[in-house]
């Protein structure tokens, strides 16, 4: 699981978002 947050982190990263986003539970939830 923990592969799961930093995949959608470095999406987030590459996407320009913020990297908080990532770090929410939601977004591993999506």
């Amino acid at each position: 699981m923990l592969d799961a947050p930093l995949v959608e982190r470095r999406a987030r990263l590459l996407a320009g978002a913020p990297p908080q986003l990532a770090v929410t539970p939601q977004t591993a939830i999506h």
